[in-house]
């Protein structure tokens, strides 16, 4: 049996609520709030041109004088969104997602919008992953992982 590198569209979530670059605020925070994300993809004309996190829009709402219904999702999101395919290896990925402290990725296929990868379905995936390996189907995987965190951990200074 040989092992298959897992990939970004095992684990992302399928077809991510998104939102419209020229809405307020508030019906961000009330769709975050409706589907339990953290995470939206911005577009404009079907187009994803961010994304916005629950931490800008609480960042937006802890400033007593602003209103969320008078802040466009334009004006706090990020625009330059970490951006993936669905066969991207689940390794680049959150490689990058960790070194450089991303939430999220959204995933695209041909121009379009298929997924959204979080820090969430990450930690799903990590799961997944070492239950299959702590159940004896792969032994091999469970020491790549292994081997994986332990070449990522910050070296002590010897005396």
């Amino acid at each position: 049996m040989t092992y298959r590198e897992p990939l970004i569209e095992q684990f992302m979530t399928l077809q991510p609520q998104t939102i419209e670059a020229k809405d307020n605020l508030e019906n961000a925070r009330k769709l975050m709030t409706r589907f339990g994300i953290r995470h939206l993809p911005v577009v404009d004309n079907g187009i994803v041109i961010g994304i916005l996190s629950e931490r800008e829009v609480n960042l937006a709402n802890g400033i007593e004088s602003m209103d969320l219904k008078q802040i466009l999702v334009i004006d706090v999101c990020s625009e330059r969104p970490y951006i993936v395919h669905p066969e991207t290896p689940l390794r680049d990925a959150v490689g990058v997602m960790a070194q450089k402290h991303f939430g999220s990725a959204i995933v695209m296929e041909n121009a379009k919008l298929v997924g959204i990868f979080t820090t969430v379905d990450a930690c799903r995936a990590l799961h997944d992953l070492l239950q299959e390996a702590t159940e004896g189907r792969n032994r091999e995987q469970l020491r790549s992982l292994h081997l994986f965190f332990r070449d990522r951990q910050p070296r002590r200074a010897s005396k």
